[in-house]
């Protein structure tokens, strides 16, 4: 075997000395193996970190496409791999702006996608923008590029050679704007003194103070206060400074804001908001807003914290009176959604706090129904081993047979399904095993009284399906038991 096919071979194994000794033994880094994939593409997907850092390390190019023009940091960001996103950008990793908002597209849509990831990318993304300026040394251009980067002499060159404090570059963005995006609080007071317009509205509609807001530059905020920024501006669809720093979290520019007079309807701070950081929950419930809430979706803030993997906020919400069996309008509660979503420490917290595991929802689920369904183990563990109860355990059964979850399906059997009977699919567990080619998860279904003969909606028997797949192991283990 070729050092390339065996650096190939242990990034998929994640075998770290093996890839170690395949780079010393000549290994290309980048070469390609099955779907164009190199080293690093294939350590990122199969989830070895400490092979994607080892070969980052050794410059392996992350830059390379695969499948799908996949790099490696679509992959980790489809497939919700955090630590491998962290690695990838701190070793440079979009590269240009376009291909993170490539990869962003690939997180919001990816099933296995993250919100953490998503943040990630977003905040990224906003230490890769520039301002886009004529090649031209003009002296608005400079004064833009200076407002940037923060360089107050160069802002003060430029505006004493006569550039105009108010234009925009080619992404709509003046000076100002510039300045408060990232948090250059002294060149903010240059710009204002000098003529720039505090409440002016950049290309995307959002003035100076919202954009500061947003972004959580809090002596940048004081500065376009103390400026003469209007703290109630509403921009862009109704959104107001406040609001901005509420939905990220920034308490310290959420009271800065407050003692300069800003105002907000308590119900406008949306429970979607409410769920995403702890600081906006307590200044939620400060402003007396009521922590058992639905939003227009039917959500609730507890709920959308569970779902969302924030504990902060969920213990927030809870010791500021949220009701911990509060359901939203699927009639599902915070533990659903944190016993399906594999979120083990939230499950653990509101089981702490008394939730109660055998709510069913509108689906006639409980909690360990979706971890069940979320092929959950530890969590579908911990609620079986509480005692918890379930719903529609045919349906969830019929679930766990077809992803052939052979521990999961432990469980359920526990709860004294029907074994024979047939699901939507018109197949019971026996037909999936057999489909599957599951020969551990088969002998459990026949031991605890499967019927080998039961025929499916299409007529066909397990020993049909499992002869249909030229499946020996399972076709003995059929007939051993009296298939026909």
């Amino acid at each position: 075997m070729t050092a390339d096919q065996q650096l190939l071979d242990a990034a998929t194994r994640g075998d770290l000395p093996a890839v170690l000794v395949a780079l010393t033994a000549g290994a290309n880094i980048n070469v390609r193996g099955d779907m164009e994939r190199t080293a690093l593409c294939i350590a990122v997907e199969s989830g070895h970190d400490l092979v994607v850092e080892t070969l980052l390390m050794a410059k392996a190019d992350h830059s390379v496409k695969c499948y799908a023009d996949f790099t490696a940091l679509h992959l980790a960001a489809r497939d919700g791999r955090i630590d491998a996103v962290k690695l990838l950008l701190a070793a440079g990793a979009p590269g240009t702006e376009r291909v993170l908002n490539d990869v962003l597209t690939v997180a919001t849509m990816s099933v296995k996608g993250r919100p953490e990831i998503v943040a990630m990318l977003q905040e990224h993304r906003l230490t890769m923008v520039r301002p886009s300026t004529s090649a031209d040394a003009s002296p608005t251009a400079a004064l833009i590029l200076a407002a940037h980067d923060g360089t107050l002499d160069a802002v003060r060159a430029a505006l004493k050679a006569g550039a105009d404090v108010n234009a925009q570059d080619g992404r709509g963005m003046e000076a100002l704007s510039w300045a408060a995006l990232r948090g250059h609080a002294e060149v903010v007071k240059e710009l204002v003194a000098n003529g720039a317009n505090v409440n002016g509205l950049n290309g995307s509609g959002w003035p100076p103070l919202g954009q500061a807001a947003g972004q959580g530059r809090l002596e940048a905020a004081r500065a376009l206060i103390a400026g003469g920024a209007d703290v109630n501006q509403e921009f862009d669809g109704g959104k107001t400074a406040l609001l901005c720093a509420f939905h990220q979290g920034h308490a310290d520019v959420l009271k800065a804001l407050l003692d300069a007079g800003a105002t907000a309807d308590v119900e406008s701070l949306c429970t979607d908001a409410a769920a995403g950081n702890a600081a906006g929950v307590i200044v939620w419930l400060g402003l007396k807003a009521k922590p058992d809430a639905h939003n227009s979706n039917g959500d609730t803030p507890l709920a959308l914290a569970a779902k969302n993997g924030h504990i902060d906020v969920v213990v927030a919400l809870l010791d500021g009176g949220a009701g911990i069996d509060f359901a939203d309008h699927g009639r599902r509660t915070a533990l659903m959604f944190a016993a399906f979503q594999g979120r083990e420490n939230i499950v653990k917290r509101l089981l702490e706090r008394g939730a109660d595991m055998n709510v069913i929802s509108g689906a006639d689920f409980t909690a360990l129904d979706y971890a069940a369904k979320g092929q959950e183990l530890s969590i579908a563990t911990l609620l079986h081993s509480r005692g918890a109860k379930m719903g529609d355990i045919g349906s969830v059964m019929s679930f766990v047979c077809s992803e052939a979850n052979l521990e999961i399906a432990k469980i359920v059997l526990a709860h004294g399904p029907k074994l024979d009977a047939l699901d939507g699919n018109g197949l019971t567990g026996l037909h999936y095993a057999a489909l599957k080619g599951a020969l551990e998860l088969a002998t459990l279904l026949i031991e605890k009284g499967a019927g080998v003969n039961v025929p499916a909606g299409n007529g066909k028997t397990a020993l049909a399906f499992a002869e249909m797949n030229k499946n020996a192991p399972m076709i003995e283990l059929l007939k051993k038991h009296g298939a026909k």
